[in-house]
């Protein structure tokens, strides 16, 4: 009937939806990463998903509708779950990139900087360059202190060797704030990809149920009908027969 045509064409959208966004996903993962294989590995199994709707819709099977309807609600489920541990993961990280002291490391170089060679004391002797390519402040050279990640701002100084702690300390730092400078990638991936398909995933999923009840319906309907029409009918005339 036209509700559930209306249904199908709902689902039907969410599907094509999905696929795009699955398809997206995939190269912009080649494209950044330049994993083909685990690219396309992640998109198979993704395409999981809007193939089992295809089969519901395109076989009014009311078993394939609620199993499509409970992955695609596990999907939302899982995502969102994802999402607010990577709130939490960058919330604690900032916590503790001011808990360490980590502003005091180095940090990316900007500038005119960004042409002074590793390992080197920029000209005005304000900067120095680490192994890994940050910049640290020039006096920080050979202070006994790590400023760097790679403690290179402290080889071949005559100064006492920092402790191992701060040694530690220095290498959480840089863990600290790798993760930190992911935060605005993972926000732009989280907002134009992932969040998308979260909506879609929801989407599917509260249409492909009313698609399960419909068919529920139609099928105990039927099964209603079929049963009244083998139904043995008594008028009033036959009961007073038989009761005789």
């Amino acid at each position: 009937d036209e509700t559930e045509a209306d249904t199908v064409r709902h689902v039907g959208g969410a599907l094509f939806g999905i696929v795009a966004i699955l398809v997206l996903h995939c190269l912009v993962h080649i494209s950044q990463n330049g994993d083909v294989l685990h690219a396309f590995w992640h998109l198979l199994t993704s395409l999981m998903l809007p193939l089992i709707g295809f089969v519901a819709v395109s076989q009014r099977s009311s078993m394939v509708a609620w199993a499509f309807h409970a992955t695609a609600a596990l999907t939302v489920v899982i995502h969102l779950a994802g999402f607010a541990a990577m709130v939490q993961a960058l919330m604690d990280n900032q916590l503790e990139h001011a808990a360490h002291g980590c502003p005091e490391f180095a940090s990316k170089c900007v500038g005119d900087d960004q042409n002074l060679p590793r390992n080197h004391l920029s000209v005005d002797g304000s900067t120095w360059r680490c192994q890994h390519g940050a910049c640290a402040a020039g006096d920080e050279k050979c202070d006994g202190h790590f400023n760097c990640w790679d403690r290179s701002d402290e080889w071949g100084c005559k100064q006492v060797v920092p402790l191992y702690k701060e040694a530690r300390e220095a290498k959480r730092c840089h863990h600290i704030t790798a993760k930190l400078a992911s935060a605005p990638h993972l926000t732009v991936w989280w907002t134009f990809m992932t969040g998308p398909l979260i909506c879609l995933c929801a989407y599917s999923a509260y249409h492909s149920l009313e698609f399960f009840v419909q068919l529920r319906l139609q099928s105990l309907t039927a099964r209603v009908h079929r049963n009244a029409g083998q139904a043995v009918v008594f008028d009033r005339s036959d009961q007073t027969a038989v009761a005789e």
